[in-house]
């Protein structure tokens, strides 16, 4: 594998000693042997850094930078500037990645061309997993950023839209130093969005694979959990940070009502997690599919709150039973959420299932009907936007 270009593999760490150990075993036993792996101790205060010194003890691919802790994008950063590879991927410290990943990820570029490929993931040991509808390679066209950047980048309804996450990716050098190195340290939510847009726009061409290799793993204080106006808070500092990537990147203009749509849509979810009142940003798209039928909605996450709302409109459409695999993680005044068992006691004549992804969507209509629900009772199709 030495004639295999050299990835660096940069793993920001702060205080995960519970997790650390199996991070960086999925790492160093990778198919891809060719690594320079770069463990950044961002001034952890548990045993994090001890433990990456013993790693790097046993294996001559591994690399430790020990610093005073400056955030995610500084830890990034130090690991950028020392990182030799031809290409550059990211894995967070509480995180494991597929034996394959880098293997297949570096194959698949290197046949394509492309300037970064991006895959998918699984949520917490692969409960939940996201990635593309479908794999493409497209390019990037600069004199319709606008559009490129409202579907690729923005629209999650979109079937080719690229996952905003920077883990599950790999990079061209040169792509990912130009887009990371400029982001502010101080930028703790949006940085991967933000320097997605800024390679995005260095790329010519991009690579989408309908698979998913790595494995993120979602803690109670994360800031994925924020409910609070923080989380609005971040939201607005995150559309100012965009505003002035674009105008940088002399697309402002152009991007403006794209990135307009996006804040309002993010703001509108925020908003709905502060308040606990819902304001609908995904409609389904054919609600004369429903009309004078029983309708039971499957999943209670954004898009089914927002279907309940939609559908609750209309005089000849009855909602008899909202479902989640989860039903307890949901309490609503307006509704109560069953499981999948307490369908069979329902009188129903369709189920919409309620979610972006159509493989997430497959894997529902999978458990429906092994549950005993008649097939061309279900139904699915992609949300689409209200703004």
């Amino acid at each position: 594998m030495k004639s295999e270009p050299l990835i660096s593999v940069i793993v920001p760490i702060y205080n995960v000693e519970q997790y650390i150990c199996k991070c960086i075993e999925s790492i160093i036993n990778q198919k891809y042997k060719n690594l320079q792996i770069i463990l950044v101790d961002d001034g952890s205060t548990d045993g994090s850094g001890g433990i990456c010194d013993s790693y790097a003890d046993r294996d001559s691919r591994i690399k430790v930078i020990h610093k005073e802790n400056g955030g995610l994008v500084s830890a990034r950063k130090a690991g950028l500037s020392i990182a030799n590879g031809a290409y550059i991927g990211f894995v967070d410290g509480d995180d494991y990645i597929e034996q394959d990943m880098y293997f297949e990820l570096c194959s698949r570029l290197r046949e394509s061309g492309a300037d970064f490929i991006s895959s998918g993931f699984k949520k917490n040991d692969g409960d939940d997993i996201y990635f593309s509808d479908v794999s493409f390679l497209c390019c990037m066209d600069k004199q319709n950023a606008a559009e490129f950047y409202r579907r690729h980048v923005f629209d999650p309804t979109d079937k080719e839209y690229i996952l905003t996450c920077i883990w599950s990716k790999l990079f061209k050098r040169d792509i990912i130093i130009k887009s990371y190195m400029d982001l502010p340290e101080s930028q703790s939510y949006g940085e991967d969005l933000l320097c997605l847009c800024g390679c995005v726009f260095y790329s010519q061409k991009i690579q989408v694979i309908d698979r998913a290799y790595y494995h993120y793993t979602i803690r109670e204080n994360s800031l994925f959990h924020q409910t609070n106006v923080n989380a609005l808070l971040n939201e607005c500092d995150l559309y100012s940070q965009l505003c002035i990537l674009f105008e940088k990147l002399n697309v402002g203009l152009e991007v403006k009502e794209a990135l307009k749509d996006r804040f309002i849509r993010e703001a509108l979810n925020g908003i709905s997690k502060i308040t606990n009142i819902n304001y609908p940003i995904y409609k389904f798209p054919n609600v004369n599919e429903l009309y004078n039928k029983n309708v039971v909605i499957y999943g209670a996450g954004k898009v089914g709150q927002d279907y309940y709302s939609q559908i609750c409109k209309y005089e000849s459409c009855h909602i008899v039973a909202w479902a989640d695999s989860n039903p307890k993680n949901f309490s609503f005044e307006y509704c109560k959420v069953c499981s999948i068992d307490e369908l069979k006691t329902r009188f129903f004549d369709v189920v919409v299932i309620a979610v972006l992804s159509e493989q997430t969507a497959f894997s529902i209509e999978t458990a429906l009907i092994n549950s005993g629900i008649d097939k061309n009772k279900i139904v699915w199709r992609k949300p689409k936007l209200i703004i």
